[in-house]
C-alpha cells in the first residue's frame, strides 16, 4: 500500500480529473461470466477444505486440528479492526464509476487507504495481545507445544489479516467494476498455493509452524497480485493522503461502521462460541474441531451462493443511484428466490444424509458421534446463506444499518446462551451449536427479511410468496427421495451419499431444467456438442 499513495501534493491540489477506474478496451464481462468465475473459485476453495482437514486429523491429530481451526477464528478476529471499509470501497466504486466524477472517488479511494492504513496498524496491536493471552485463555502454561504452535497461527493470520486489510482498496477498484474474473484468479491461485504448501509440511513432518507460514505467504503474495491487476486496469488511479478529508471520513465510516457491525457480529457469533469452547470445555482443542467440521460442511455448500450473492452489491448500487425502487424490489426478490434455490436441496441434502457425509469426510467416530451439531447449525445457517442475496442488496444500497444492527444484537446473545449452556447444564457442544442456531434463525428468518420488505416499501407476504413459494414446491421431491435413500442406504455411508448425489442430483437437475432455467440458457447448453443430440431445445 505505501508505494501506491502518490507523492503528497501542494496544499488545495486537486486529484486527476481522468478517468482512474475506466475499464479497458476489452468487452466487460457480463455477470453469467463473472458469476461462473466465482463459483469457479468457490470450488477450488471447497476442495481444500474438504482436503486439508482430514490430512491434519490423520497426520498430527484431532488436537491440532483444533489449533489449526483457532488460528483460522483468530484471523477472523483480527480482522474486525478493518471497519467495513472494504465494503465502502466497493460501494463507492460501483456508485462513482457511474457519474464519471472520477475526482470524488480519487479523493474517496485515498481517504478509504488512509483509514485502512490505521486498522492495519490495530490490526498488528490485536495481533501481539491475542498472543501473549493464548496461554490463559487455552488453560496452559507457556511454551508447551499445543500453545506455541497456536501462538504461531495467530501471529500467521494476523499477518493474513493485515495484507487482507491492505487489499480493500485495489479489491474495490476489481469488484466496482464487475472484475470478479481476475479477482477470483488470484484468489485460486492462492488457494492451490496453500494446499500444496500445507500438504508439503504435512508430509515432510514440519508441523503447524510451517504450514502458518505457508497461509501468511499466501495472503502476501495476493495483496501485491490484486494491487498489479487493480494498476494495470487503471493505470491512472492515484492515492494521496492530501487528498483525504474530515468529510470523506465520515461519510466512509458511516457506510462501512454498518458492514462492520454486521461482520463483527458473525464473527462474535462464530469465532466466540470458539472461544468459549476453548475456555470452558474441558477438552477444548479437540472440542474446536469437532464443532467446525459441522460448521466447515454448511459453509463449502454454500459458497456456491456467496459467488452469486457479491455480484448483486454493484447492482444495488446504481439503482439506488438512479432512484429506481421498482426495479431494487424486483432485484431483492429475483435474488432472494436464487438464495432459496441454491440454499434448500444443499440444506436438504446435509440434513438427510449429514452423519453419513461426515463418516465418510473424515473417517473418524469423533465427528459422527456428534453429528447431531450438523442437524442443530443446520437450523440457523440455512436462513443465514438463504439470506446473502437480501443482505447483499440491502449493503449495495446503503440501507443495511438496522439488519447489521440486529446480526450484532443477536451475535451478543448468542455468546450468552453459550456460556450458560456450557457452565450451567451439560449440553456441550450441542448446546454450543444450539446457541448459534438460534439467533441466526431469528435474524435471518424474521429481522432481516422484514427489514429489507420495509426499505423497499413491500409487502412481507408477498415478498415470501413471490420469492419462496417456487423454491420450497421444488425441493420438496428431491427431499423425499433422500429420505428413501436413507432408509435403505443409510449403514452403508459411502453408497448413500454416491446414491443421494446422482439419483436426487437428477431429481433436482431435471426439475431446475424444467421450472428454473430460461429458454435462452437452455439454448445455449443444447448448443454444445456433447448435449446437441441428447438436449431438446425449448420452443422459441
Amino acid at each position: 500500500m505505501a508505494d501506491t499513495i502518490a507523492r503528497q501534493q501542494p496544499t488545495g491540489q486537486q486529484p486527476p480529473t481522468n478517468n482512474p477506474v475506466s475499464p479497458p478496451a476489452s468487452k466487460k464481462p457480463g455477470d453469467t461470466k463473472n458469476v461462473l468465475s466465482n463459483w469457479a473459485s468457490q470450488f477450488i476453495m471447497v476442495v481444500s477444505g474438504f482436503v486439508l482437514p482430514r490430512l491434519i486429523n490423520d497426520q498430527l491429530g484431532t488436537a491440532e486440528l483444533g489449533v489449526w481451526d483457532l488460528g483460522w477464528s483468530m484471523s477472523a478476529i483480527i480482522s474486525m479492526s478493518g471497519l467495513g471499509f472494504g465494503s465502502s470501497a466497493n460501494h463507492h466504486v460501483a456508485k462513482l464509476r457511474h457519474t464519471s466524477d472520477w475526482s470524488e472517488l480519487n479523493r474517496m479511494l485515498s481517504a478509504t487507504a488512509t483509514l485502512v492504513l490505521y486498522a492495519a496498524i490495530g490490526a498488528l496491536v490485536i495481533t501481539t495481545g491475542i498472543i501473549y493471552g493464548l496461554p490463559w485463555w487455552m488453560q496452559d502454561d507457556p511454551g508447551t507445544r499445543l500453545v506455541v504452535d497456536a501462538q504461531w497461527m495467530v501471529a500467521a493470520m494476523g499477518i493474513a489479516a493485515v495484507c487482507q486489510m491492505l487489499t480493500m482498496v485495489y479489491g474495490g477498484v476489481l469488484v466496482g467494476n464487475h472484475r470478479f474474473v481476475q479477482l477470483n484468479y488470484v484468489e485460486v491461485g492462492g488457494s492451490f498455493f496453500v494446499v500444496a504448501g500445507v500438504m508439503i509440511a504435512l508430509f515432510a513432518g514440519w508441523g503447524l509452524k510451517a504450514m502458518a507460514a505457508f497461509v501468511a505467504a499466501r495472503f502476501l503474495i495476493e495483496l501485491f497480485a490484486k494491487r498489479a491487476i487493480a494498476r494495470h486496469l487503471s493505470p491512472d488511479l492515484k492515492l494521496s493522503f492530501r487528498w483525504s478529508d474530515t468529510e470523506r471520513f465520515r461519510e466512509i465510516a458511516a457506510y462501512g461502521l454498518k458492514d462492520f457491525v454486521n461482520s463483527s457480529g458473525m464473527i462474535i457469533l462464530n469465532q466466540g462460541v470458539v472461544m468459549m469452547l476453548l475456555r470452558y470445555h474441558m477438552h477444548g482443542e479437540v472440542a474446536v474441531a469437532i464443532l467446525s467440521r459441522p460448521r466447515a460442511l454448511i459453509r463449502f455448500a454454500t459458497r456456491f451462493l456467496m459467488g452469486y450473492a457479491r455480484v448483486l452489491v454493484p447492482h444495488a448500487g446504481k439503482l439506488t443511484k438512479d432512484a429506481d425502487r421498482e426495479k431494487l424490489r424486483q432485484l431483492l426478490v429475483e435474488g432472494t428466490r436464487a438464495g432459496l434455490l441454491l440454499t434448500l436441496p444443499l440444506a436438504a441434502f446435509l440434513f438427510i444424509l449429514g452423519r453419513q457425509t461426515l463418516q465418510v469426510w473424515m473417517n473418524d467416530k469423533q465427528f459422527t458421534e456428534h453429528a447431531a451439531v450438523l442437524t442443530v447449525l443446520l437450523i440457523g445457517f440455512t436462513p443465514f446463506f438463504a439470506q446473502r442475496p437480501t443482505w447483499h442488496v440491502l449493503l449495495g444500497a446503503g440501507i443495511h444499518g438496522v439488519a447489521s444492527a440486529a446480526s450484532f444484537i443477536g451475535a451478543i446473545a448468542s455468546i450468552i446462551l453459550c456460556y450458560i449452556f456450557l457452565t450451567r447444564t451439560d449440553w456441550g457442544l450441542l448446546g454450543a451449536a444450539a446457541s448459534m442456531a438460534i439467533p441466526l434463525l431469528v435474524v435471518n428468518g424474521f429481522v432481516l427479511p422484514w427489514v429489507a420488505c420495509r426499505k423497499t416499501d413491500m409487502s412481507f407476504v408477498k415478498y415470501w410468496s413471490d420469492s419462496g413459494a417456487k423454491p420450497l414446491a421444488l425441493v420438496l421431491p428431491f427431499a423425499a427421495v433422500l429420505i428413501l435413500i436413507r432408509f435403505i442406504l443409510g449403514d452403508q455411508p459411502l453408497v448413500a451419499m454416491i446414491t443421494g448425489c446422482v439419483v436426487g442430483g437428477l431429481v433436482i437437475g431435471l426439475l431446475y431444467w424444467r421450472f428454473v432455467l430460461p429458454d435462452d440458457f437452455k439454448s445455449r447448453l443444447a448448443r454444445l456438442p456433447l448435449l446437441r443430440n441428447i438436449v431438446k431445445r425449448p420452443t422459441q
